[in-house]
């Protein structure tokens, strides 16, 4: 089942004690600019998906959209608390959230009504529209993929890398198999009463269980994994640049554009195909 989309008052009642600024500890930066352009952005203390930050399964839908399960931070330090979750844990960031909530008990901003409406429709439209075509499909077929979308495109680069070194793993599995495998025919035929000695004096090329997928295995999938280590790199450098042309002054995401930059250079003028 699709996860409910928030609802414009849960949001309105979000902002009410926001002061339009960002919820960090000092950080005064401003959520929503004299255009009405949202700025900021909705996080969730315990994330709504099973790969984000700080997900509790235990929680109802209605619980995960709540305001009270929100914080509304400015892109520098929604990307830091996700980034760092064994350091912004729930217990943290319910406390900052509660912190900075206290700050503007008495004033209550009110989010303009343009505003409200921009991060209605921008924000959540898209990712409501994709996760319910996913939920929809869940249901009608059992052996359907769970895919979420997320608005961060942090998210999917790390789950991308995580299916990377799943695949990884897969194709090691298979690499041993391939590698034990004469040696597993050798001792089966001994098992079974032949002599295994023709069989062991049968040269290389001619024996196609020594053949199988050599290629494959051992010049291919190495090769193909060095590019794709280097494409994902390279988009996490275009994620950090657009980052950087909202906040040029963001040190964090300067000092991490230039570590990725300095391994892609690395792995362009290094990498080399197996052969």
């Amino acid at each position: 089942m699709a996860r409910k989309a928030n609802t414009k008052e849960d949001y309105r009642t979000l902002f009410a004690r926001t002061g339009n600024q960002c919820a960090y500890p000092e950080c005064t930066e401003l959520l929503i600019d004299q255009d009405d352009d949202f700025l900021g952005m909705v996080c969730h203390i315990e994330a709504a998906g099973k790969r984000g930050a700080r997900f509790n399964d235990d929680l109802s839908d209605d619980e995960l959209r709540s305001p009270r399960n929100l914080i509304v931070l400015c892109p520098n330090h929604h990307t830091l608390i996700d980034k760092k979750p064994e350091l912004y844990d729930v217990d943290r960031l319910k406390k900052m959230k509660l912190d900075h909530e206290s700050q503007f008990a008495e004033s209550s901003y009110q989010i303009p009504d343009k505003a409200l409406q921009k991060i209605f429709e921008e924000e959540l439209r898209f990712q409501h529209d994709v996760n319910q075509k996913n939920a929809d499909w869940l249901a009608e077929f059992n052996l359907a993929m769970h895919l979420e979308y997320s608005e961060d495109a942090s998210v999917h680069l790390n789950s991308f890398r995580e299916s990377v070194s799943r695949l990884e793993n897969c194709i090691h599995d298979l690499s041993k198999f391939i590698n034990d495998l004469p040696n597993d025919i050798d001792a089966l035929l001994v098992k079974l009463g032949y002599d295994p000695k023709k069989y062991r004096e049968l040269p290389y090329r001619e024996n196609p269980f020594l053949l199988c997928f050599w290629e494959d295995l051992n010049l291919g999938v190495p090769n193909f994994l060095t590019a794709m280590e280097f494409h994902s790199i390279a988009l996490e450098v275009h994620i950090e640049r657009q980052k950087l042309k909202d906040k040029p002054n963001d040190a964090e995401c300067r000092k991490r554009l230039n570590e990725l930059e300095t391994k892609l250079k690395k792995l362009a003028s290094t990498s080399m195909h197996v052969d």
